[in-house]
């Protein structure tokens, strides 16, 4: 334990509590007027302090401030911190009280029993500073691992955070994609397609049905009848390049006939003037 520098016994055996001697400093010879007022301050200080009352060595132990432990009270929650500041506040209580029984002791002699006495108050501070000392090394050790937990959780959070972040980014990607898909200008919107009443009307079944099956049964429906038009296109090309190749054979029969005819006139001719030499 730490041992204070004042000495309980004075260096040559007398009664008296005297402590250890410091080198004189000097002065700046500016301050030499100052001196006499200054001596007469210290007497003075003194006479008041031996004017004052000499509380008992029982004195030193007081009650703690009560506007300082309502603070604590409703500022710290934590029971190994309360018992901290308690300690601290009854060893600096106890400190202040040594000091001011040493102070008011000072110019007097002390009677053994007194002395005895301020060595038990003595003890008993150095070990309250060493149960203090204690207390301020677990307090240190706690608020390390505390640091260190809080490291930990905040390292935890910023990747929940970053994976946030993600999710809140893939969810605006999908929904700029889902905006676009809906606004997107279809094919099949520009299809003259039957009007709903009127494919009600032919389909009853589709009657109760959403707008996409209905869209899907409208297209469908639109496509058979395409492919049923087609179908009939193709036989009607068909029939007409039969007709064409009909025609085509026609005329070429015409016109073989007119040459037929020709010839046949050209031979009648002769047969026309004997006819003519007869009558």
């Amino acid at each position: 334990m730490d041992q204070p520098q004042t000495s309980m016994t004075p260096a040559d055996g007398s009664d008296g509590l005297k402590a250890t001697a410091s080198p004189p400093k000097r002065r700046h010879p500016t301050h030499r007027a100052r001196a006499p007022l200054q001596h007469r301050r210290q007497q003075q200080q003194q006479q008041q302090q031996q004017q004052q009352p000499r509380r008992p060595i029982s004195s030193l132990t007081t009650q703690p401030i009560p506007h300082a432990t309502m603070t604590i009270d409703a500022i710290v929650t934590d029971p190994a911190l309360r018992s901290f500041l308690q300690t601290s506040q009854h060893a600096r209580e106890q400190a202040l009280g040594l000091a001011d029984r040493l102070a008011d002791a000072a110019p007097l002699r002390l009677t053994p029993d007194q002395r005895i006495e301020l060595s038990k108050e003595q003890k008993l501070l150095n070990t309250n500073l060493s149960h203090l000392r204690g207390l301020h090394r677990a307090a240190c050790l706690g608020a390390r691992d505390t640091k260190t937990q809080t490291a930990e959780a905040r390292q935890e959070v910023d990747v929940l955070h970053l994976q946030l972040q993600n999710l809140y980014y893939e969810q605006r990607h999908l929904q700029g994609e889902i905006a676009a898909c809906e606004s997107f200008d279809h094919e099949y919107q520009k299809l003259p397609l039957v009007p709903v009443e009127e494919f009600l009307a032919k389909h009853h079944e589709y009657a109760g049905s959403d707008e996409n099956a209905l869209m899907i049964a409208r297209i469908e429906d639109e496509r058979a009848e395409r492919e049923g038009l087609e179908q009939q296109r193709q036989e009607l090309l068909k029939r007409k390049q039969k007709l064409i190749a009909e025609n085509k054979k026609r005329r070429e029969d015409l016109a073989n006939l007119d040459n037929d005819l020709e010839k046949f006139i050209d031979a009648a001719k002769p047969i026309q003037k004997t006819f003519e030499k007869v009558v």
